[in-house]
């Protein structure tokens, strides 16, 4: 092991730098699956041409240069999925716009871009006749206590729209059972943005989760619209209000010292009702030694993946993937898999073939691998290690589903098997290069 001397301190430090020259790197780029989705960059790391306004680019990314003026996109855009990671500073304050010509402000609604704890309008709150009550035993990031119960809530908020919707668990209103999230992380950490326009109907995510769902010129949006700055004075935008079917994007700079720095901004455009694109595997079917975990990706904010490890064509009564877990794949079989969601044409099915030959036991010499035995007792897995080196224990269901993981360290565990329907089961036990997979029986 190192001491942390001079030496250490450099190799450390060239780490660090490799690290983070590894992450710039990675940013900026489509995934296999946003390529076979149509997805393309609005910026590569190095050049904002896209955009009307040349920003700085720091570390990789987009910023804002504090000048207060907007950023709009060149092309237009009419139904389309538009990612965005971003940051922004302490009390950091930006928006994005969508659909808009050349009134920003009433041209296109805008999706709050705030730090929820120092923002100027981060304790704004809904109009009370919206119904938006909050439960209780809400955290509010902004006072670190708990919201009061029945209050307002806030709604200008990252991912909310602005002064209309404010953000909620999958995107339901709390008058119809919603509950109010807040997904922001700090100031300077990075954040995900999806803002997912399908003709009138529009969903925001935020951080992997879906946050808001509505349709423009609904009734409810129009008596959320009049009572909202945009069209409670005196109408002052009118009822065409975020009615442009095509627009450009638009960033707001903020100015006075609250900046935003964007990367892996990219877009795809659709045509309403289309056929999804099928999942991509990774790995790939192949040969493997040991249980391989797969994971699945549509390449499309909220598709819903289902799966068959049969060779069956998966329909939306097939186990739906997850993507936490992924598919453990321990014994030979065909995967495949078909993505979903409302409104368009599920994809066609993708196919992929996994052969696994042996339990995949590795390790350089016996006494640099962890020594375990297994047994049951009154409905626990009992996991002895006995010669103390750490590992990580995977159960896995006859289905292939993940059923329990856990870390196990000096003098073992003993993990809980309630609830689990009886059958063969698969222990995968893995430390570094090492993986061993054994199977229990479960009566």
């Amino acid at each position: 092991m190192l001491k942390y001397g001079f030496g250490a301190k450099c190799a450390l430090g060239m780490l660090v730098a490799a690290m983070a020259l590894g992450q710039a790197q990675a940013a900026n780029k489509l995934t296999a699956a946003e390529q076979k989705a149509g997805f393309k960059l609005l910026f590569d790391g190095a050049s904002t041409s896209q955009w009307t306004i040349n920003w700085a680019v720091d570390d990789s990314a987009m910023k804002s240069p504090n000048t207060g003026a907007m950023i709009y996109s060149k092309e237009e855009f009419t139904n389309f999925e538009w990612k965005i990671d971003f940051k922004v500073n302490d009390g950091g304050n930006s928006g994005f716009f969508i659909r808009t010509k050349t009134d920003w402000y009433c041209d296109g609604f805008e999706v709050a871009v705030l730090d929820s704890k120092n923002g100027g309008d981060a304790s704004a709150l809904s109009d009370g006749a919206n119904g938006d009550k909050l439960s209780a035993g809400i955290l509010d990031v902004r006072t670190g206590k708990n919201f009061t119960a029945g209050s307002d809530a806030p709604i200008k908020r990252s991912g909310a729209i602005y002064d209309i919707y404010p953000t909620t668990k999958d995107g339901i209103l709390i008058p119809k059972g919603g509950v109010y999230v807040d997904v922001m992380k700090p100031a300077m950490a990075w954040n995900s943005m999806v803002v997912w326009a399908d003709g009138k109907h529009v969903e925001t995510w935020l951080n992997g989760m879906k946050v808001t769902d509505f349709v423009v010129g609904s009734a409810d949006w129009l008596a959320r619209y009049h009572r909202s700055k945009f069209g409670n004075n005196n109408n002052q935008c009118g009822d065409d209000f975020a009615t442009l079917p095509t627009g450009t994007l638009v960033v707001q700079d903020h100015g006075a010292g609250l900046v935003i720095w964007m990367r892996d901004n990219k877009i795809r455009t659709f045509t309403p009702g289309s056929k999804l694109t099928s999942p991509l595997a990774d790995p790939a079917g192949a040969t493997f030694s040991a249980a391989t975990k797969v994971k699945l990706d549509a390449g499309i904010t909220g598709a819903a993946i289902h799966y068959t490890l049969d060779g069956s064509d998966p329909t939306e009564a097939s186990p739906l993937y997850n993507d936490s877990t992924g598919v453990m794949v321990s014994k030979s079989v065909t995967l495949k898999s078909r993505a979903y969601r409302a409104t368009f044409t599920a994809s066609d099915a993708a196919s992929e073939t996994y052969v696994i030959t042996g339990t995949g036991i590795h390790g350089e010499r016996l006494g640099e691998i962890p020594e375990v035995s297994l047994s049951q007792q009154a409905g626990r897995l009992i996991v002895s290690d006995r010669n103390g080196l750490p590992f990580s224990l995977d159960l896995v269901t006859p289905t292939g589903k993940l059923a329990r993981s856990q870390a196990i360290g000096k003098g073992g565990a003993n993990i809980s098997l309630r609830g689990l329907k009886s059958g063969v089961y698969l222990v995968s036990l893995h430390a570094g290069a090492w993986q061993n997979v054994r199977r229990i029986a479960i009566p």
